[in-house]
């Protein structure tokens, strides 16, 4: 009897080890699955790490994209680009470059590009030899003569499109384009867009959708 007493004794003790072991395993279980929880709440999701790497990329880059967009549009909208579409080569690229000189053609007057003010920029990637960019300012043109006359200046014109820049012979040059700033336009304009512009320009939709109301 005393030996059974004994025995009863230490199982409840074993059993009370036990019990407060599975009661500390349990609340360890408690406090990580909590911690866990908390991190997975403070990390930051995709969208909020596209949107940190962009404002970092825009505030060391912005500047320099600014020019790279004003120097194209000067060079691919100038009287001497229109009179010899070779020289688009200085700033086109790539299948961009031979769909414009397949399209170009000879007219009697122009519009020519005479200043861009940018509204603002977003400079979306930037490495040594690619650049992906949206920005949206007005395009400002005189029509002239195909001689050079000046005829007249017209209203400026809007532009909110998404570019996409390659480095050749330490030349940035566009190698695809697309402008939405028409609404009523851009989902059939995007439903025309080759495979090789789409390859380049990447979650247009998610654009679209994010940057429509750029530089307002």
């Amino acid at each position: 009897m005393q030996v059974d007493r004994i025995l009863s004794i230490e199982e409840t003790a074993m059993f009370s080890k036990r019990l407060k072991i599975i009661v500390l395993a349990s609340m360890i279980m408690f406090v990580m699955v909590g911690f866990i929880f908390v991190v997975i709440r403070k990390m930051p999701n995709q969208e909020e790490v596209k949107s940190t790497q962009e404002e970092t990329l825009t505030k060391i880059y912005g500047n320099s994209v600014s020019s790279i967009i004003k120097h194209y549009y000067l060079t691919s909208d100038s009287l001497e680009s229109y009179q010899n579409p070779a020289t688009l080569s200085d700033v086109v690229t790539g299948k961009l470059l031979e769909y414009f000189l397949n399209s170009s053609t000879k007219s009697s007057t122009y519009l020519v590009a005479k200043s861009v003010d940018i509204k603002a920029v977003h400079v979306l990637e930037y490495t040594s030899t690619r650049i992906k960019t949206i920005a949206c300012g007005n395009l400002l043109y005189d029509r002239m003569t195909s001689s050079g006359s000046y005829i007249e200046s017209v209203r400026p014109i809007y532009f909110n499109s998404v570019s996409v820049f390659l480095k050749e012979n330490e030349t940035w040059k566009l190698a695809a384009q697309f402008d939405f700033s028409d609404p009523t336009a851009t989902p059939l304009e995007m439903k025309g867009l080759e495979q090789w512009e789409k390859d380049y320009i990447g979650d247009l939709q998610s654009y679209v959708r994010n940057y429509s109301s750029c530089g307002s």
